[in-house]
């Protein structure tokens, strides 16, 4: 079992996160447009100049960086990483792959953009009891997951939840001078647990989109109902 252990962490440093030593023994929620198929508004607040020009965040999954590229060159890059495309579609908010073996008990993988295919948000999901109840003495695989985010963040600015059983929400909400976000959370009873990265000016920018798209189909509706 400690070798499992070891692996879990192993595994989460070399492939899932951003900045592990090696060595290092201690670094999207399902995001509610991930489900949406219709094309996205055509408007939103512009980007400002300085998300423009800030550096990209240095955010990784499976060697794969994120922040800063293309929605075009993300989604080669996690082909030729081994993720195997469910539902890429570029009409659509997100685009939905399946993690490869090497990713430890990971699942899907969604991955969300702005209207203008500004990346957004990566969600990885667990969905296996493999991050969750463990009889093991050093914990669930979550508690190792928590140990390689704290030891690459510090300490999070949210923890709610017990660790061993039960739903948590843990948030990194303020990383990268406020742009980065990252949320681990677990369901329950299913026990999900979800780790989500994000570039938050566009995070929030997408949600607006969505929101915005959501209250145009109802006003198309609503006019449709009424024969204009």
């Amino acid at each position: 079992m400690q070798k499992n252990h070891n692996v879990i962490i192993a595994t989460l440093c070399a492939l899932a996160l951003t900045g592990c030593a090696k060595g290092s023994a201690g670094h999207p929620h399902r995001n509610t447009t991930a489900a949406a198929s219709a094309t996205p508004a055509p408007s939103g607040p512009p980007a400002t100049a300085s998300a423009r020009t800030a550096a990209p965040l240095p955010f990784r999954l499976g060697g794969v960086t994120f922040d800063g590229r293309s929605r075009a060159r993300i989604t080669s890059a996690l082909e030729a990483a081994g993720f195997a495309a469910e539902n890429v579609n570029a009409q659509h908010w997100c685009d939905t792959f399946h993690a490869p073996a090497r990713i430890t008990g990971a699942g899907q993988t969604v991955v969300c953009y702005t209207y203008h295919d500004r990346w957004a948000s990566t969600d990885l999901h667990y969905p296996t009891h493999f991050m969750s109840f463990s009889q093991h003495p050093k914990g669930p695989g979550i508690v190792a997951l928590m140990h390689v985010l704290e030891h690459q963040y510090g300490k999070p600015d949210i923890a709610n939840g017990n660790l061993s059983v039960g739903p948590i929400d843990v948030e990194w909400s303020s990383l990268f001078d406020g742009r980065g976000q990252i949320k681990l959370t677990r369901g329950w009873p299913d026990q999900e647990v979800v780790l989500s990265f994000r570039n938050l000016p566009n995070y929030k920018r997408v949600n607006a989109q969505f929101q915005q798209q959501q209250a145009a189909q109802q006003e198309q509706r609503a006019r449709n109902a009424l024969g204009n």
